[in-house]
C-alpha cells in the first residue's frame, strides 16, 4: 500500500543492504566465539564506521543512459533541496548548521587521509578544500543570502569544490520525506506518440539537444568505441569498432550518436512529413526518434558521447553511485571502482538515538578494531 514504509523506491533495497552489513557483523564475531569463546566484540565505534563494500563496472552506464526518467527523478529531487537552501536567509541556526558540517566533514577527510585518487581528489585535497570553503563562507556570512552566495562562488570553481559545497548545503534542506518519496516514483512504461511530424522534432532537438555541438561528434575519436555484450560473462564491454564487429551483441546506449546522424536525414526530409511516414524511409532512426519522443524531463540526458576515445566511464558511475549515497571512491582503473556504503551508519541497537540521522561523514575512530 502507498502508505506501507517500503512502498518509497529504493527503500526496500536499502534496508537489505543495512541488514546485509548487520549479518556480516554478527556472523564474524559468530565465527570468533565459535574458535575461541573469550574472543572480544567488535569495537563499537569501528563498526559503525565501517560501512558496506561493494565494487562496480561498466554495468551502470548502460544502465544510466538506459534510465533517463530515474536520472532526472535524482538530479529533480537535489536540485529541489539546492533551491530551497539557496533561498533561507542567513539565520543564526542555520550558519550554526553549516559551521557543524563543515567541522565535520574536515574531521572526516583529515582522519582518512590520503593522495589523490585519480581522476578525482582525495581525502588530503578534500580536507583542504573544506577548509577553504569554510573561509569562504566566513566573509559571506553576514550577507542577506550568504548560502546562495557561497554556492555562486562554488560554481566559479573546479567541478569537485562546486560538488563539495553542494554536499554540505544540502543538509540545511527540510524538505519533508513523502515529498522526496513521491518524486522518486518513475512510471515504467510510456506509450510512443508518433502522431507528430518532422518539424516538431527539429524543434524538440534544438531545444533540448543544443549541446550536442560541443561534443565532436564527427571527428573520428567520437565513433571509437561499440559498447557491446560480452559472449562469455553476459556483461556490458566497450569495444573498439576497428577490432571488433559487435554484431548481435551491440547495446544501442550510442545516444548522442544516434541523434546526430538523425539530424541530418531530418533537414532533408519535408517537415510537414509524419514522423510514422519518416520513419518507414528510415528505420535505422527509430531508437533515437523515440529518445525525443518520450520526454523524461530537464535532467534525464547524461551531455556525454559514451562512444568517445576519451569518454571516461568512471564519472557517470560515479555520478549513479552517489545517488545511491555511496562514498569512499577508490578507482581502480578507468571502467571500475570500489565504493563504500552506510559508513558510519547506526547499528541496530542505535536506531531512533537522537544522532542516528546526522551519521556521514563520521571520523575514523582511532585505536584498534
Amino acid at each position: 500500500e502507498d502508505q506501507h514504509p517500503l512502498s518509497a523506491p529504493y527503500r526496500a533495497q536499502f534496508l537489505a543492504a543495512w541488514l546485509f552489513r548487520e549479518v556480516g557483523y554478527e556472523s564474524v564475531e559468530h565465527c570468533a566465539k565459535a574458535k575461541n569463546p573469550d574472543a572480544t566484540h567488535l569495537n563499537d565505534e569501528w563498526s559503525c564506521f565501517f560501512g558496506l563494500g561493494n565494487a562496480t563496472g561498466l554495468g551502470l552506464v548502460p544502465w544510466a543512459m538506459k534510465h533517463p526518467g530515474e536520472l532526472n527523478s535524482w538530479v529533480a529531487i537535489r536540485e529541489l533541496a539546492l533551491s530551497n537552501v539557496r533561498s533561507l536567509k542567513g539565520s543564526t541556526s542555520n550558519k550554526q548548521t553549516l559551521e557543524e558540517w563543515f567541522d565535520k566533514a574536515y574531521q572526516y577527510f583529515s582522519s582518512l587521509g590520503g593522495d589523490d585518487r585519480w581522476p578525482w581528489m582525495g581525502p588530503d585535497s578534500l580536507a583542504k578544500a573544506t577548509l577553504l570553503i569554510h573561509d569562504i563562507f566566513g566573509s559571506l556570512s553576514e550577507n542577506d543570502f550568504p548560502f546562495n552566495d557561497l554556492y555562486l562562488w562554488a560554481e566559479k570553481q573546479d567541478v569537485e569544490i562546486t560538488e563539495l559545497v553542494v554536499s554540505l548545503l544540502l543538509e540545511l534542506d527540510d524538505t519533508d520525506d513523502e515529498v522526496i518519496d513521491s518524486l522518486l516514483v518513475v512510471a515504467s512504461e510510456k506509450k510512443d506518440n508518433f502522431n507528430v511530424i518532422v518539424e516538431d522534432l527539429k524543434k524538440i532537438i534544438n531545444e533540448k539537444y543544443f549541446w550536442l555541438n560541443e561534443l565532436n561528434l564527427d571527428e573520428s575519436e567520437a565513433k571509437h568505441y561499440w559498447w557491446v555484450m560480452s559472449d562469455n560473462a553476459e556483461e556490458p564491454r566497450r569495444a573498439e569498432r576497428s577490432v571488433i564487429d559487435p554484431a548481435h551483441r551491440e547495446i544501442p546506449i550510442d545516444i548522442s550518436l544516434r541523434i546526430s546522424k538523425l539530424i541530418g536525414d531530418l533537414y532533408a526530409t519535408d517537415e510537414k512529413t509524419s514522423v510514422s511516414e519518416f520513419l518507414h524511409s528510415f528505420p535505422e532512426h527509430g531508437i533515437a526518434v523515440k529518445r525525443l519522443l518520450n520526454d523524461s524531463g530537464p535532467y534525464s540526458e547524461p551531455r556525454e558521447n559514451v562512444c568517445d576515445f576519451k569518454h571516461l566511464p568512471l564519472n557517470l558511475q560515479r555520478f549513479q553511485l552517489a545517488m545511491y549515497g555511496m562514498d569512499n571512491f577508490s578507482p581502480q582503473s578507468t571502467d571500475w571502482l570500489r565504493v563504500t556504503l552506510f559508513q558510519g551508519a547506526p547499528r541496530v541497537s542505535e536506531i531512533g538515538s537522537k544522532d542516528s540521522d546526522k551519521w556521514i561523514l563520521p571520523r575514523q575512530p582511532g585505536g584498534l578494531i
